[in-house]
């Protein structure tokens, strides 16, 4: 633990917590166990009736199941009997089975699915070298990487999440848990690396990636018998996910003289086993990801083996599923429902492999699936910060297994939005295999013919999914932040949800300075899993120590905080938006939290913490960095000072702030803080600032956060000053201003800032200016006081020392 005190007057949290329950503490801490289960019960009643007969009905199947027998097929005769073998193709399958002929069968079966030429996958045999041509040009890095990993596999090391890798001797332990690490073994068991496998096979030649599939398939599949009580295959999300690989995986080997007819075999009957489990416990009651993608899977199965008995009803039953699942669960402005970004990702990359093997067979799907595609691929465009990072909103990861192509990249390409190229990730060796060589091409050189400025991602809103991105700029030393005022996850499941209204995150000058810290796990304590799921890991305001929202284990939360959207301004100089949240109004002495955010562009962010209420408190205004960014606080203007090793900055200015103490903490574990989780499982400490501050309601902060490139000088350091100026109305106007305004003093130039959202045509004064708009934006050269810039929002009038201005359409 690192925590350092900035300030002599270091303050302690008030007494006052959750004062619902009436009595002593010992009293209180006897309750919450009963005012716990009490809540989940609630919970529970106010799902419905419907739910519950759903959710009953998936249950007794799953008691069905463990008591009874399960579907398995071990031998080619018995493959055979769940083919149609009434169809043309199959006949000589058909003859082969009428002689009771075991592997005669099973050849019988490999030949066909070797020269079948329907239905069509990602790829076919013949465009391979094609392919594998195009990922030299485009994405070799990535392609030695493969070859890496896949040697690695071949010697029965496995890497998952950022952990140690993991070595076995002979064979494979199925459910080893490294550290007590679920996920881990999830990913085991999800067979991601058998893609991995397939694509070093054909970029090789190499046979001994086939034999180590085939090994680590047979291994597999003797110590993992069909059954809800086998780990493997407890969860019906994860024999979704296996489908997905095992696709893949047939479509790479095929053609291998290493895969016999006995592999070939397994690997069907276990692709049939798959699609039956999961046509039997799909989860129907668990409306969020999980049964959209268990939808995905069942259609992908249904669609790409005809051959099944059951493959038509597989395909429309998971099609069906599927586009309605789609519908209900990704808002209007493309932002998936649980409003965590990584989940987004993986849904908009399995609706994006949906969609292609679709197009390749001719298959129309909905419209409006189409079109959700699009929208969720602009909003993880939006949210992709100018390093190709994605913000790690909700419970987020930079990678994830189930993350298997980039949404973003391959979407743009299949979607022919060709005048996106310059602002998305290039397109990595897992979109060339799944796109084509010929739809690549056509992207490519379509991209190329485009001339002109490039497009730039300008701010844009999201405002049914809750998010705001002002950016401004092009490139990696482009402004970004994002501004998060939307619901808390997904109201039918709130598993992947935080307690985060009104967080914001910040990039600048090539550097990620306040960062949503992640997830980190849902398995490894629940210490850790309420930190990063609480608003103390999040850049807002903290009340009395306590979450926005009441977390009642890893993924229920009692009456989430309720955001609200005041305010979204966006022009060519500045970007405002206000919201507040209701969270804090459950507090015996309520406080309502509203954040305003002004955005000058593409230069720095000023933030406006309002709360107001009643009553005595501790307020937590927090901002978290990134992990190795170093801090300094100067001791005269309490400014904050953050630098990266390459000499880029972030001054963080506390505006008429005499009373909070400053702090930074590092790596604390009693109480858990100061801790960043970019990839799943890991953790790292990272600088956490907090302002506190304890009295009565109302109270504010005010805080400018002005970030600059590294200087030309080494040492030199641009002079920033943020001071607020006296608001005022005229003396003959009752009203009052309801506002703020701003001098920010640079080195050259000055600044002057109006943030009075509702006071529209109320004539106000501040320095030697009169103004009637509610938020405006001025900046003068500070020696000639010559006008520079000028933006107004809700206003016609400017003066000077009551001097009209003349600015024509509100702007010089």
């Amino acid at each position: 633990m690192r925590s350092q005190d900035l300030t002599d007057n270091r303050m302690h949290a008030g007494a006052n917590a959750l004062p619902k329950i009436q009595g002593t503490r010992a009293t209180k801490d006897r309750m919450q166990p009963v005012v716990r289960f009490m809540q989940k019960a609630e919970l529970f009643a106010a799902k419905g009736l419907s739910y519950h007969r759903i959710y009953a009905r998936w249950r007794i199947r799953r008691l069905a199941s463990r008591l009874g027998s399960n579907a398995v097929l071990s031998t080619g005769l018995e493959l055979a009997t769940k083919l149609r073998l009434e169809m043309p193709e199959l006949a000589q399958v058909r003859a082969a089975y009428a002689e009771e002929n075991e592997q005669a069968v099973k050849m019988a079966i490999q030949t066909h699915f070797r020269t079948r030429r329907t239905p069509h996958f990602a790829f076919a045999l013949a465009e391979i070298e094609q392919i594998v041509a195009l990922v030299d040009q485009v994405d070799g890095v990535n392609r030695d990487e493969t070859i890496r990993k896949a040697n690695e596999i071949c010697q029965n090391t496995f890497t998952f999440r950022k952990a140690p890798p993991v070595h076995f001797e002979g064979l494979v332990n199925w459910q080893h848990c490294p550290d007590g690490n679920t996920d881990w073994t999830w990913d085991l068991n999800r067979h991601a690396y058998f893609e991995s496998l397939g694509r070093a096979y054909w970029y090789t030649g190499d046979e001994k990636y086939a034999l180590k599939f085939s090994t680590l398939l047979k291994e597999w599949l003797a110590s993992n018998p069909v059954s809800v009580v086998q780990p493997s295959w407890s969860s019906v999300f994860e024999v979704a996910f296996r489908i997905n690989t095992w696709i893949w995986a047939l479509h790479f080997f095929q053609h291998s003289p290493s895969l016999d007819a006995d592999t070939h075999a397994a690997l069907l009957a276990g692709l049939w086993m798959h699609g039956h489990f999961l046509d039997t416990h799909l989860e129907l009651h668990a409306q969020n990801n999980h049964l959209l993608l268990e939808a995905k899977a069942l259609a992908m199965v249904g669609l790409l083996f005809p051959e099944f008995e059951s493959a038509a009803q597989w395909r429309e039953r998971g099609l069906a599923l599927f586009c309605q699942e789609l519908r209900d669960q990704v808002c209007e402005d493309g932002v998936h429902g649980e409003r965590a970004a990584l989940y987004h990702r993986i849904i908009t990359s399995e609706l994006l492999e949906l969609l292609v093997i679709a197009d390749n067979n001719d298959i129309a799907l909905p419209p409006e699936t189409y079109q959700t595609l699009r929208k969720m691929v602009q909003f993880e465009l939006w949210i992709t910060k100018p390093d190709g990072q994605v913000s790690l909103v909700g419970d987020s990861a930079l990678e994830d297994v189930h993350l298997r192509f980039s949404g973003v990249s391959g979407g743009t390409a299949f979607t022919k939005a060709h005048h996106l190229k310059a602002m998305v990730p290039d397109l990595s060796e897992k979109e060339l295999w799944l796109l084509g060589a010929q739809r690549v091409n056509h992207y490519l050189d379509a991209a190329s013919k485009l001339v002109g400025k490039p497009v730039e991602l300008g701010s844009r809103a999201f405002p049914e999914g809750g998010y705001f991105a002002m950016r401004s700029g092009n490139g990696q030393e482009s402004s970004y932040a994002l501004f998060d005022c939307g619901p808390f996850g997904y109201k039918l499941d709130s598993t992947h949800g935080h307690a985060d209204a009104l967080n914001l995150e910040l990039y600048a000058h090539g550097q990620t300075w306040l960062v949503d810290p992640g997830v980190y796990s849902t398995h490894l304590g629940w210490d850790w899993r309420r930190f990063f799921r609480g608003t103390r890991s999040h850049n807002t305001v903290v009340v009395d120590e306590q979450d926005q929202s009441l977390l009642l284990d890893g993924r229920r939360v009692y009456r989430p905080a309720e955001t609200s959207l005041q305010q979204w301004v966006s022009n060519d100089l500045f970007d405002f938006v206000a919201g507040s949240h209701n969270g804090y109004e459950r507090l015996s002495a309520p406080i309502t939290h509203q954040r305003q955010i002004f955005f000058v562009k593409s230069e720095y962010w000023v933030v406006i913490d309002q709360l107001t209420g009643v009553g005595e408190h501790c307020f937590d205004l927090y901002f978290h960095l990134m992990p190795g960014l170093k801090v300094q606080c100067d001791a005269q203007s309490r400014a904050l000072h953050v630098e990266n090793d390459q000499g880029a900055s972030l001054e963080i200015i506390a505006v008429n702030d005499t009373e909070s103490s400053i702090e930074v903490i590092e790596g604390a574990l009693d109480p858990v803080q100061g801790w960043v989780s970019l990839y799943s499982g890991e953790k790292r400490p990272a600088p956490a600032l907090r302002y506190r501050r304890t009295g009565a309601a109302p109270t504010y902060f005010c805080t400018v956060l002005y970030p600059h490139a590294a200087p030309s000088k080494p040492g030199a350091r641009a002079t920033i000053k943020a001071t607020q100026v006296v608001l005022t109305t005229k003396p003959s106007i009752s009203e009052q201003p309801g506002g703020l305004a701003l001098t920010i003093e640079l080195d050259e130039t000055l600044d002057h800032l109006v943030i009075a959202p509702g006071t529209a045509g109320i004539d106000k004064l501040f320095a030697d200016f009169e103004t009637d708009a509610e938020l405006l934006y001025m900046r003068q050269q500070k020696e000639t006081h010559r006008l520079l810039a000028l933006e107004m929002h809700n206003g016609t009038k400017l003066c000077y020392q009551f001097q009209p201005l003349s600015i024509g359409a509100n702007r010089l």
